[in-house]
């Protein structure tokens, strides 16, 4: 007597489902491992930025340009860059320190400026930071400044340039010591910063 078999004990249906895990395993190990074989942000963020800044209430855009000369990772989620930059305000060159703080994988980032050199340099608010991010291919920075003191506001938009020259392009990073425990202080010196670090290790 000819019986029809169950949809369950069909030829060939246990052989396809162990074959489409199998499959999907192969997929998600491919996929881990086009992940792992990224490289580094240390390695893969452009050293040049340039852009333009406006005060909220003063759409007048000033002109900006960035120097990363030093990158380092802090630990797993963060990584620091050091450098210098420039802003053109109707042609009032004023140079500047910058200090930035990558977070990873959320690519969100905060730059501080200092130690501004230029005619207008005294007028140059380094009162606050910029808070903004990084796109995912590393190539632009959107960001808002807020000053601490007035909570007066601009926009940053920057993407990746060519070299430039700004004060300060041999500027190295050199970490504070206990430097995990102790927040930047956006203030100093880049020079400064540089010069304590090595009083201190000496010292040591």
């Amino acid at each position: 007597m000819n019986e029809r078999l169950s949809p369950s004990v069909r030829p060939g249906r246990g052989f396809s489902v162990v074959g489409m895990a199998i499959i999907g395993g192969w997929l998600a190990l491919a996929t881990c491992a086009r992940a792992d074989a990224q490289p580094p942000i240390e390695t893969t963020l452009p050293r040049n930025f340039v852009g333009q800044f406006a005060w909220d209430d003063d759409p007048r855009p000033q002109q900006v340009a960035l120097a990363i000369n030093v990158v380092r990772r802090i630990d797993a989620d963060r990584l620091e860059a050091v450098g210098c930059g420039t802003y053109d305000a109707q042609g009032e060159i004023t140079s500047i320190g910058i200090r930035m703080r990558i977070e990873v994988p959320s690519l969100a980032v905060e730059i501080w400026e200092f130690s501004p050199i230029g005619r207008d340099a005294d007028s140059f608010t380094t009162d606050g930071s910029h808070k903004g991010k990084l796109t995912s291919d590393l190539k632009a920075i959107d960001a808002e400044w807020t000053t601490l003191s007035s909570g007066k506001k601009g926009q940053l938009h920057l993407r990746a340039g060519p070299p430039i020259s700004c004060s300060g392009d041999t500027v190295e990073l050199r970490p504070w010591p206990g430097e995990k425990n102790r927040p930047f202080n956006p203030g100093a010196s880049w020079r400064d910063a540089g010069a304590h670090a090595r009083r201190r290790s000496s010292a040591a």
